[in-house]
């Protein structure tokens, strides 16, 4: 079965190669030998009827069935051939009471068609044979294409389990992927929330550093002022100390080496008093300054902080 499987269709010596029904390197040298064997295949079929058609026209002849199984057909031969052989022998002894050279022909005749129906017969059973091998033969052909088809179903269905495999794989896949798609949703939207967190939170900032700026700037304008009216407040008071001591050196001149002291320790507690003023004013305008100062160092560190 194996030299069958692994020899050549077309009947020449060369083995076939796995994967291939005909021998030869090339598909060219596979094509001729799958045309000699087809040539020879039709030549064997058209042997073959026309002997079936022979068959056919003496087993009629004879009075057997031409469809009946080929063991029956043997069998009906060989009782005929045994009929063939007492018949013979009758013969045979009738041709003993003939004449001799008559019965010698005679038997010679019988003997000649005797021979010449064990010829035919043989050649029937010849047939028959090479029939039973070409039946042996299709039947292992067809057993091999079974099996291969077999195979091939087999390979089928792994590769419909890999694909159907492979298409699991990729549904998981998909899930997964979605999954973290709205995962990735999911922290954009987070971030996006944030972003707008931020944004109000350097809007706020920077409306509080414009805030911080405008009262930085009052501030300044006010302190500015406040000087402005400190030293007009000390001109003014300068002059009326100057036009009070002018009108004082006018009208009390004649009192003056009597209100000397006084005047001395009037001036010395007016100027005192003015100084503490003049004191007081400065530590106010000062307090003043570092409220503003601390009022826009707290306006300006929430926006370095969210910057950072």
């Amino acid at each position: 079965m194996a030299e069958i499987e692994g020899s050549c269709p077309c009947g020449c010596t060369q083995l076939v190669a796995a994967g291939c029904s005909y021998a030869g390197g090339t598909e060219r040298e596979r094509e001729t030998h799958r045309a000699r064997a087809n040539r020879q295949r039709e030549a064997e079929d058209r042997r073959r009827q026309a002997r079936e058609a022979e068959a056919q026209g003496v087993l009629a002849e004879i009075g057997l069935d031409p469809e009946a199984p080929a063991h029956r057909l043997a069998q009906a031969l060989d009782e005929l051939a045994g009929r063939v052989q007492r018949l013979a022998v009758i013969v045979g002894l009738d041709l003993e009471a003939c004449d001799l050279d008559q019965q010698r022909e005679h038997e010679l005749a019988l003997r000649a068609e005797h021979h010449a129906s064990l010829q035919a017969i043989q050649s029937r059973l010849d047939e028959s044979s090479v029939l039973r091998r070409g039946v042996e033969r299709q039947r292992l052909e067809a057993e091999v294409a079974t099996r291969q088809a077999e195979l091939e179903a087999a390979q089928a269905n792994a590769d419909r389990d890999a694909a159907l495999g492979a298409r699991e794989e990729a549904d998981r896949a998909l899930q997964a992927s979605k999954a973290q798609a709205e995962e990735d949703v999911a922290r954009a939207g987070s971030a996006m929330h944030a972003a707008e967190q931020l944004l109000l939170q350097l809007a706020a900032a920077e409306t509080a550093k414009t805030g911080a700026e405008a009262a930085q700037a009052d501030a300044e304008d006010t302190l500015r002022r406040a000087l402005s009216d400190l030293r007009e407040q000390q001109l003014r008071t300068a002059e009326v100390l100057a036009e009070q001591e002018r009108r004082s050196s006018d009208t009390l001149t004649s009192a003056l080496a009597t209100a000397d002291r006084r005047a001395v320790r009037d001036r010395r507690a007016a100027v005192r008093e003015v100084r503490d003023s003049l004191l007081r004013d400065r530590d106010e305008l000062r307090a003043e300054l570092a409220v503003a100062r601390r009022e826009k160092g707290a306006a300006q560190r929430p926006v370095a902080e969210p910057a950072g």
